[in-house]
């Protein structure tokens, strides 16, 4: 998207933001599902931190009610982080570690079913916060039409530069 010089903060992100979480949504819901590849997965926390930093970015023009859908994102980015953690421990061993090693059945099984077992809870975490679709209408909505006065300084801020 380019951005215009001549144009507020409050107006970037009100164009920016809605169009953003859409993209968000769908590839959410394109990515997080039972026996996902791991490499999407890993992918879509990428998007996730990135969509997360646009929304910390333009902060100030949408105020403390932000907070409560930056803490949903960090939580699922955090849930998606486990499951990339577990894949590349995964990988390391696999790749790394002799081959005595590899073949141990019990081993292999532990890391096979902690992937399954974190690639589930990623998945059960983003059905159930961000497939709900009053939460994407509020989200959208909210960054659609932030609060009024919501990026301007408080009174106490303007005391201060006085």
């Amino acid at each position: 998207m380019r951005l215009r010089p001549r144009k507020s903060a409050r107006e970037h992100a009100v164009r920016l933001l809605p169009r953003l979480a859409r993209k968000f949504f769908r590839a959410g819901d394109r990515e997080v599902k039972p026996g996902a590849a791991p490499g999407r997965i890993h992918a879509f926390r990428i998007r996730t931190k990135r969509f997360r930093y646009s929304l910390e970015f333009f902060r100030r023009c949408y105020g403390q009610p932000l907070d409560s859908h930056l803490k949903r994102i960090k939580e699922l980015q955090d849930s998606l982080g486990a499951v990339t953690d577990c894949w590349s421990t995964q990988r390391l061993y696999h790749g790394t570690f002799p081959t005595a090693l590899v073949r141990s059945p019990k081993l292999r099984a532990a890391l096979d079913g902690r992937l399954t077992e974190m690639l589930a809870a990623a998945c059960r975490h983003w059905s159930s916060t961000f497939q709900e679709v009053g939460l994407r209408q509020r989200m959208l909505r909210y960054l659609g039409h932030p609060p009024v006065g919501s990026s301007r300084r408080t009174g106490r801020q303007r005391t201060r530069q006085r």
